[in-house]
């Protein structure tokens, strides 16, 4: 067997379990993975007592599938080992213009793809690809199982349109900033928003952007785009995925820039209250009644959606945060393993307990308002027609 040395690993784990390793020619030794690139893998040859880099391409085909395999679950790992972040800035920007002509006006960013019914210069693109790529970056360094938003072979669509009418036509709300469709029939995921809710005003020498009167809340639906599929499933969709986008959404974001270590108290404002400064709110005040938690965690999502929309996603914002930053060991590592569980194949309602830390609704419920009545808020449960209050 021949041996190559191979720098900047991209892959690191502590040693596991020895196997067989064998050769394109036959000849075979005993070892552990210790990392692995594209093209190379370092084992821990333990007859020899030492560690050599050698290139995948001259293995077994059975071996290469097990580093591939074995580099998946270190990049899943991964996911969930990352410090919560304090500051999220957007990367250094790349703009580029594809297209200005009949077939419309493409702009494209590091990671998105910008399909606009009006010519656009790069100054104002660049201004609002800042607030699409640091929500990206936002949602990749939190340590909650997101690969969809670290891949790099994607350019995320983003339709815009000039005038409020033509969005709605294509499939908006005019009650809405922006709105959210899957990938679906081959098609891929996109979002649709009009120029006003991304700041763009017009001047009589073209567009501009408009920092103090952009809509930030347009992070909710950049969020929803890059969020893992495996989230949106029953038991989990609604109070998970409409929790973490508002929690993104509502993050003090300047220029390029999240305050994350600020999101809480303003999370609690947003949710109570309304502001008309920023035209943002839910407004469901420092005491509201909700349903029992175990009713509210396993919601169909049209219902979810439906006549009590609005306490829906406040509640929902208030619960993500609790399991994030104040259960438990208050590091969010029960959410770190009941999203793990999720991510590997477990449903989202059989995950419950490992969410609770195996306690009981009941007993999550009322840690969970217990948690928040000391931050200002009071929440009262409504269980089998009747009214409980902690």
């Amino acid at each position: 067997m021949k041996y190559s040395h191979f720098l900047l690993p991209l892959f690191m784990s502590s040693l596991c379990s020895a196997r067989t390793w064998t050769n394109t020619e036959g000849k075979a030794l005993e070892g552990d993975i210790v990392s692995a690139t594209e093209s190379h893998v370092e084992i821990a040859f333990a007859k020899q007592n030492k560690n050599f880099t050698i290139p995948i391409s001259s293995l077994i085909q059975e071996d290469r599938e097990f580093i591939a395999q074995w580099k998946e679950t270190q990049h899943f790992d991964l996911l969930f080992e990352k410090e919560w972040p304090a500051h999220v800035k957007a990367p250094p920007l790349e703009i580029k213009t594809i297209s200005e002509g009949p077939e419309g006006y493409i702009y494209q960013s590091n990671h998105y793809e910008f399909i606009s019914d009006a010519k656009l210069t790069k100054v104002p693109v660049a201004k609002f690809a800042a607030l699409f790529e640091a929500s990206r970056q936002y949602l990749q360094e939190l340590p909650l199982g997101n690969s969809l938003a670290s891949k790099t072979d994607v350019k995320h669509k983003i339709y815009l349109f000039e005038h409020k009418e033509n969005f709605v036509k294509a499939g908006g709300s005019p009650q809405f900033a922006g709105v959210f469709y899957s990938a679906r029939n081959g098609e891929p995921s996109k979002i649709l928003v009009p120029f006003e809710s991304i700041g763009l005003r017009k001047t009589s020498a073209g567009y501009r952007y408009d920092f103090g009167s952009s809509n930030k809340t347009l992070s909710h639906e950049i969020c929803h785009q890059i969020t893992d599929r495996e989230f949106y499933q029953a038991g989990n969709r609604g109070w998970y995925t409409e929790g973490l986008a508002e929690y993104l959404a509502v993050t003090p974001y300047n220029g390029s820039t999240f305050t994350v270590a600020k999101v809480r108290n303003e999370l609690k404002n947003y949710v109570t209250g309304f502001s008309n400064r920023v035209r943002r709110g839910r407004n469901i005040g420092e005491s509201f009644e909700m349903p029992d938690l175990e009713t509210y965690m396993n919601m169909g999502y049209d219902e979810f959606t439906g006549e009590n929309i609005r306490l829906n996603y406040g509640v929902a914002a208030l619960l993500f945060t609790y399991f994030a930053h104040f259960e438990g060991d208050k590091e969010a590592t029960n959410l770190k393993n009941y999203l793990k569980a999720i991510k590997s194949g477990t449903k989202a309602t059989e995950a419950h307990p490992i969410l609770f830390g195996h306690k009981t609704y009941q007993e999550v419920q009322e840690d969970f308002a217990k948690a928040w009545r000391s931050r200002g808020v009071r929440i009262r449960f409504t269980q089998s027609g009747s009214e409980s209050d902690f």
